[in-house]
């Protein structure tokens, strides 16, 4: 009997101990997961979800996009998932919201399907998120884990102990691009250098300068600036790296401009077509239009409503209140296949390397699924054959070929996203001077698109599509002398996508010249 109590007994203590031991080893997690995920659909709307956790913004998340985020913060969140504007504009969506009690060592699925989200169990959650032909891309992940501010008043102590000391070690600054070594001299053809390399400290750096302004830094310390170069002699270029003590180091090189520069003949520009920027002056060349639109169709594609009203109410604007040099037109018959591409073609012919171009198309657009490529339907297509298209790559082709400082294309168009195809990068907006000469200085081929690969409305608002009413009501408003078309496309999003199931793209085209510019609106 003792023997029987003893091993029952035994055996208690062993569960326990067993229970214990999972149970510390789950709460010795010091997180939660939150997993936000939206399944892809061809059909879904572009727009981006924002994720608030207490009303601050954490993530965004894009159609077939998946989200890993933890959470250190045990207690009630509240979550938001929707669609808001920067400054809680009328149109705001706070309908997803909704209240977790997190805990750590506990996972969360969300689970997200056009602009609306909801709560799943981890088994179909996890089932679901981790099946990658879900989803475009990988996981973006984020550890919200809080700054440990002990750690860091200790690491301070020591470290002004070691400075008191004399033992403290400056920063060090590798430069990786161009390769060069301290106080030597290269000799380069462009206007600009890039600057690129790295930054380190045992306590953390502060900032990096380069000629005494300040450059960006990743958290891995790379950095990476550009420089302007002298017209003529050597540019002194200084890369200061401080640390969180205000410790400094400093790598000197220079660089010099190749002076064997051949002399012009005539008024030939020799840096055509070389996306080269010889001034920063405001000096803007000629400004030209090509606006297509297509109402009239037949065969296999239904006739639109708005599309040529779109487009002439669109010239209208620019004539009568920006400067427009050239304005050419094409109209329901005459937007054939042959003079499209023959309006492309002079434009490839004509356009100087000084002047700016403006392109607008409001007609159909198809994406073939089969090939992976979007096209413009012409007014004589009759089926739905690629043969009597105009393919978003041959449009790449010729905007590429105009020797444009500035090009923007805009559409109005299904699927007219497809043009975009890859990732680039352009300057930060600043309402100043020196914002509009450097954006002025750099070639631009950009695309302002109605929708991404998703179908987009023809009606909308006083006989406009919904991207054509914003966009013509933005311009006509608009009082600045100059205005370019991030601040366009900024005005035109909100409104677009709080009105329709369409997301407005802006972005350069990809292998087309693009440097970074913006296309500028002058006002009369």
């Amino acid at each position: 009997m003792f023997y029987y109590y003893n091993r029952t007994v035994s055996r208690f203590f062993l569960t326990l101990c067993a229970i214990t031991l999972l149970f510390t080893a789950v709460s010795s997690q010091e997180y939660a997961t939150l997993y936000v995920y939206r399944i892809k659909q061809l059909s879904a709307t572009g727009v981006d979800y924002k994720i608030y956790l207490n009303k601050l913004e954490v993530a965004q998340i894009a159609n077939g996009g998946r989200l890993e985020y933890r959470i250190y913060k045990e207690g009630r969140t509240n979550v938001m998932v929707g669609i808001f504007s920067d400054y809680g504009m009328s149109g705001d969506n706070y309908d997803n919201t909704f209240a977790l009690d997190i805990k750590r060592g506990t996972s969360y699925y969300l689970r997200g399907k056009g602009r609306k989200i909801e709560i799943v169990t981890n088994e179909i959650g996890k089932q679901e998120f981790d099946n990658s032909s879900n989803f475009k891309g990988e996981i973006n992940f984020i550890d919200d884990k809080p700054f440990d501010y002990d750690a860091y008043n200790s690491n301070k102590s020591a470290s002004a102990s070691a400075n008191t000391a004399g033992s403290a070690n400056p920063p060090k600054i590798v430069v990786t691009d161009p390769k060069i070594s301290e106080g030597e001299t290269i000799a380069v053809s462009d206007n600009k250098i890039a600057v690129k390399g790295m930054a380190g400290s045992t306590v953390g750096i502060k900032e990096v300068k380069i000629n005494g302004e300040d450059i960006a830094v990743t958290k891995d310390g790379e950095f990476t600036g550009v420089v302007t170069l002298a017209s003529s002699g050597k540019t002194s270029i200084t890369v200061t790296a401080s640390d969180i003590h205000n410790q400094s180091s400093e790598r000197t090189f220079y660089v010099e401009k190749n002076s064997d520069q051949p002399a012009y003949r005539g008024a030939g520009d020799p840096l055509k077509g070389l996306n080269v920027s010889k001034s920063k002056d405001l000096k803007f060349g000629k400004y030209y239009a090509l606006i297509v639109g297509v109402d009239k169709y037949s065969g296999t594609w239904p006739p639109l409503q708005n599309a040529v009203n779109d487009a002439k109410a669109i010239e209208a604007l620019m004539k009568s209140k920006y400067q427009f040099e050239s304005i050419k037109t094409l109209y329901n018959e005459a937007a054939t296949r042959t003079n499209i591409i023959k309006e492309f073609e002079w434009l490839v012919d004509n356009v100087k390397p000084e002047d700016n171009v403006l392109i607008y198309y409001s007609g159909h657009g198809e994406l073939k699924k089969s090939l992976n490529k979007g096209y413009w339907v012409p007014a004589d297509a009759t089926t739905t054959s690629t043969t009597g298209f105009i393919s978003n790559s041959d449009i790449q082709t010729y905007l590429a070929g105009i020797q444009s400082k500035h090009t923007l294309l805009i559409s109005d168009a299904c699927f007219s996203g497809d043009i975009f195809r890859g990732n680039t990068i352009s300057v930060p907006f600043e309402e100043s001077e020196k914002y509009y000469k450097e954006v002025h200085s750099l070639v631009s081929r950009q695309a302002m698109t109605s929708g991404g690969i998703e179908p987009v409305m023809d009606g909308g608002k006083d006989g406009h599509s919904v991207f054509a009413y914003y966009f013509l009501k933005t311009l006509s408003e608009n009082q600045n002398k100059y205005f370019d078309a991030g601040q366009l496309y900024n005005k035109i999003k909100i409104p677009v996508i709080n009105n329709s199931e369409q997301s407005p793209k802006l972005a350069p085209i990809k292998d087309s010249g693009d440097e970074g510019g913006q296309f500028i609106f002058i006002k009369k």
